[in-house]
């Protein structure tokens, strides 16, 4: 009886072997907030820096040359200068106008339509100006005027060949179309008004459009999508992340008259997803994993994306507290066509403390990943730096990372199977092996399998709950011993007095709904200045903004109105 039971269970741990070694050859990956999730190693090209540091531009590719246009320089001072890369070197150009946070959009022309942006010096007003970027001659020609002014817009080029445009920022928004030519028309006002919206094709002469943010940069409590034709949508608790800059995401097909778009979005578990919307419908798009938000115990937070039409993949463009850039690659294309679930690939860089991730511009040259500009202290200091993330390698060399896990597993793998062959094959020897010890093994293993899933959801519970509690014990602090009132508080003091480590400190921040710690920090400083201008009508503000925890003016001026959306004064009066 022994023999043929040992026979059995020779084929069946063959089996197992086999089927091991299959999977690790497919190279399933692991959960993504697994220290133990595999990741291709992206390496990053630095190529020429533009002639002047920007930030607020727009960046194309037409003609196979990479184009910025606009934005601000040194200073917080707009530009109406261009630059195009060819031959290894940047080229100016003149433009017509300023366009600082301006809309950029590709006409079916070829052409490039050009619009907004800040009227003034540090980010201060809108403007009506438009104008055309003729690639074939690198020229610009100003026509036309905007019917609303506009900054921070976005516009979208229908299969109909009129224009789409929606979007401001401390200015009421409202949507218009421009007509191809040289008209720009009103066509309705917003249900909520927006900054950075995406816009959508929905059908050949619609679009809908979507944003996180309102005009003044607050989140709206609930999301609305407002259509060129039909009245607004309100969808389930779907938050979007926010579009800095235009671009088209559209990957239906319109000869089938298929108009479907891709959308980035935090889903209810605030972890980040991809969803398409096909006419009125939001839908997820179904992947093998979820989207990596934390790579061996450190956030990552993704703020820009991008899909690349030609070979079906959608990146989503992020960086850690270490400055570590990952692309979370989804390949769209079998889920939209099949139920197959979409693939992810994470691509993760080294440290790149040069490259800033504010404002700082992305588009798609040749399969690969540009990256200009951007900030990297403040609006008075962007960068001219720029960097190609190199995605568009030979297939060999990205493998080479999964052929040495495959080596290492299936070793593992083979040591395993033999222990166990060899376990078993004593324990068959002895008389007293009972075959109801095979069930209990099996019904052991199954109740440690449930066990460490319970765990795997009681550890997610925990994270939330120690946000919670580190949340708290920041407020308590800040309240209690009134740090705010520091002009100069930095990050890492607070961090030092809590024992706590900036990350956690700004996972919990995050948490809660802040953007950044200056953003936390800030809050209690402006509450601190309306009791103030409440109290005393004729207080002066030199007194408030210092007293407040200001460093200086300017700071304080436009803090207090991005936060009330009025000036110090305007507030007062108000309240008053």
């Amino acid at each position: 009886m022994v023999k043929p039971a040992l026979k059995s269970l020779f084929y069946a741990l063959l089996i197992i072997f086999i089927c091991v070694n299959t999977s690790i050859a497919q190279i399933k990956t692991p959960s993504p907030t697994s220290d133990t999730l595999p990741i291709v190693h992206l390496t990053v090209t630095q190529l020429p820096d533009m002639n002047m540091p920007r930030a607020g531009h727009s960046m194309v590719v037409i003609n196979n040359e990479l184009t910025v246009f606009g934005g601000h320089t040194t200073g917080f001072i707009p530009t109406d200068s261009a630059e195009y890369l060819k031959d290894g070197k940047w080229h100016l150009m003149k433009m017509v106008y300023c366009h600082d946070d301006g809309f950029a959009v590709k006409l079916k022309s070829g052409d490039i339509l050009l619009g907004g942006g800040h009227e003034k010096h540090l980010g201060i007003g809108q403007t009506f100006v438009v104008e055309k970027y003729l690639p074939d001659r690198h020229e610009f020609q100003g026509f036309g005027c905007l019917d609303t002014k506009r900054t921070l817009a976005n516009a979208l080029q229908l299969p109909n060949g009129k224009v789409v445009i929606s979007g401001n920022w401390y200015h009421d928004d409202a949507i218009e179309i421009f007509d191809g030519s040289k008209t720009f028309e009103f066509v309705k006002n917003v249900s909520q008004h927006r900054s950075a919206p995406y816009i959508l094709t929905t059908e050949k002469d619609n679009a809908a459009i979507i944003s996180l943010n309102d005009n003044y940069g607050k989140q709206h409590d609930e999301i609305i999508i407002d259509q060129l034709k039909g009245e607004p949508i309100k969808t389930e608790p779907i938050v979007t992340q926010t579009c800095v800059m235009p671009d088209d995401f559209f990957v239906g097909n319109e000869k089938d008259n298929r108009y479907i778009s891709l959308l980035p979005i935090l889903n209810s578990h605030r972890q980040p997803a991809l969803a398409k919307i096909e006419g009125q419908q939001i839908s997820l798009i179904n992947t093998d994993q979820q989207i990596p938000h934390i790579y061996k115990g450190d956030s990552i937070t993704y703020f820009d994306f991008l899909v690349d039409r030609q070979v079906g993949m959608a990146y989503l463009i992020g960086a850690d507290t270490i400055r570590r850039w990952y692309l979370a690659a989804v390949d769209y294309n079998e889920a939209l066509k099949t139920p197959k679930p979409a693939h992810i690939t994470l691509y993760q860089t080294d440290p790149m403390p040069d490259l800033p991730n504010i404002y700082t511009q992305f588009c798609i040259l040749n399969g690969n990943i540009v990256a200009s500009g951007g900030l990297m202290e403040d609006n008075y200091h962007p960068s001219e730096k720029v960097f190609m993330f190199n995605i568009n390698e030979p297939k060999h060399k990205r493998m080479q990372v999964w052929s040495v896990w495959s080596i290492i597993l299936a070793c593992i793998g083979a040591i395993v199977c033999f222990t166990i062959f060899c376990i078993l094959l004593r324990k068959l020897r002895q008389r007293n092996t009972k075959p109801q010890l095979r069930l209990n093994t099996q019904l052991n293993n199954e109740n440690v399998e449930v066990e460490t899933n319970r765990k795997e959801v009681l550890t997610d519970d925990k994270i939330h709950e120690n946000l919670e509690t580190i949340f708290e014990r920041l407020c308590t602090i800040m309240k209690n011993e009134k740090l705010y009132l520091e002009h100069d508080l930095k990050f890492s003091q607070v961090a030092v007095r809590m024992k706590i480590s900036q990350r956690n400190i700004s996972e919990a921040i995050k948490y809660k709904g802040f953007n950044s710690f200056n953003a936390f920090v800030n809050h209690y400083r402006i509450e601190k200045a309306k009791k103030m201008l409440a109290e005393k009508a004729d207080i002066k503000l030199t007194k408030v903004y210092l007293e407040a925890g200001f460093a200086n003016e300017t700071s304080f001026f436009r803090t207090f109105k991005k936060t009330t959306g009025m000036t110090p004064r305007e507030w007062q009066n108000i309240s008053s």
